[in-house]
């Protein structure tokens, strides 16, 4: 096999989301797989997938794995076979190894919170803000709201230790409660917060743009106080860090098929967990890690970690931040990995602007570093998958040195081991 070492760096986990079932019990407004289907994880395919990756996962030192779906509570139970198998074969291989899954928290009780804590495993929790908000992103099959069963759900978690991360997405129709759902979010016990905007299946005006900047601002103007105690919140840290210390505009935008990788529920490789699940991107399949053919990852990488964006986003200010945007939204809204959408470069902007207007340029933001997935760190989802390291402190350790919601490279860290 050849040399796997520039796929990431040898002192990070390698960051696997595995789809453990199509199945879902919302009809969320955003959702880009679109209707849920009613297939399960194929455990056997999974493990001869995670065979063929063992070199990289060694090169690595470990394996951090988030389970996703669907809604991933609905296959509980492959979800913690998948993850004693891979805890076992790394302990036996002298690896570290953790993982979470990423829930709805609709389905959730406190048995099966207390098997996955005991199993080792956390929760990413996808809570988008106040209830008002969450019920309108966010429904049932049937239409019926979700928050008031995942607000109850969260005092399990909370109860239990186990509040973590939680991903709030912001819709067209939910926009003007940003500030709001970033205030419920943390009145609940969530420690990081992501805040990011969806774009497919979605009509964002400028009229609305207009309120991502006021609501941006309103959240730039409390990060440093009411929101002080969030060791997170994204992506308004990572555009804080931005007005101080503009980086390069080249690179690539995440650490998807460089040290992020997705796995969907027959066993097939993608750059990470948007590619999976969508038939007409088969073309993105990793097949193989031999070679420079189509389908092999010297391939992939090629398209993915050496893009270069658009001569029109060199003049961007939002550049260093958003970095050329998602690969996968990108191809979704324009066909191509590297031609990002308007509408998204004017949401990214926005956002920037409304960042400036509020103040956050304070030098508590200065110190920033980054983790070994993302080069510069862009505050992406990856953090939020490292919420399984339940023992690491060092996010906690950097915050006391006088500055939040930056980690200081300790990400690099293989997740648990601290």
């Amino acid at each position: 096999m050849p040399e796997v070492s520039p796929i990431g760096t040898s002192d990070s986990s390698l960051a696997l989301t595995i789809d453990v079932t199509e199945r879902c019990n919302l009809a969320c407004a955003y959702c880009y797989k679109g209707p849920a289907g009613s297939k399960g994880v194929d455990i056997p395919s999974v493990l001869r997938t995670m065979e063929v990756l063992w070199p990289v996962i060694t090169e690595h030192g470990g394996l951090t794995v988030a389970f996703m779906g669907g809604e991933p509570l609905i296959a509980l139970d492959d979800a913690l076979r998948l993850a004693s198998e891979l805890s076992r074969r790394c302990s036996n291989k002298g690896l570290s190894f953790s993982w979470s899954m990423t829930s709805n928290l609709t389905l959730l009780t406190p048995e099966r919170a207390t098997r996955v804590l005991k199993a080792g495993g956390a929760f990413h929790c996808s809570v988008d803000g106040c209830p008002v908000s969450h019920d309108r992103n966010r429904p049932y099959a049937g239409g019926r709201g979700s928050s008031s069963t995942v607000m109850q759900h969260v005092d399990i978690l909370r109860e239990r230790g186990a509040l973590r991360g939680a991903r709030m997405t912001v819709t067209p129709a939910t926009v003007g409660q940003m500030f709001d759902g970033v205030r419920h979010l943390q009145s609940l016990g969530f420690t990081t917060i992501a805040a990011f905007p969806a774009f497919d299946r979605q009509t964002w005006s400028s009229d609305l743009l207009l309120v991502v900047q006021e609501q941006t601002r309103l959240i730039g103007e409390a990060r440093l106080t009411q929101f002080a105690s969030l060791s997170r919140l994204h992506p308004i840290d990572s555009y804080a860090r931005l007005l101080l210390h503009p980086p390069a505009g080249d690179g690539y935008h995440c650490g998807a098929c460089h040290s992020f990788l997705g796995i969907d529920i027959h066993g097939r490789i993608f750059p990470c967990h948007r590619f999976t699940g969508q038939s007409n991107w088969e073309g993105y399949e990793l097949r193989t890690l031999d070679g420079e053919g189509p389908g092999s990852w010297s391939q992939l990488r090629a398209l993915f970690n050496t893009r270069e964006v658009p001569e029109r986003c060199h003049r961007c200010p939002a550049l260093g931040a958003c970095r050329g945007g998602c690969w996968a939204e990108n191809l979704s809204a324009t066909g191509t990995l590297s031609e990002p959408a308007e509408i998204s470069c004017a949401y990214n902007l926005a956002l920037l602007r409304g960042i400036e207007a509020s103040g956050l340029r304070a030098e508590s933001f200065a110190a920033a570093g980054s983790c070994n997935f993302c080069n510069p760190c862009i505050m992406c989802d990856i953090c939020l998958i490292c919420n399984g390291c339940n023992n690491c402190d060092i996010c906690d350790r950097c915050n006391e040195g006088g500055w939040r919601g930056l980690n200081d490279g300790g990400c690099a860290v293989p997740a648990g081991s601290v």
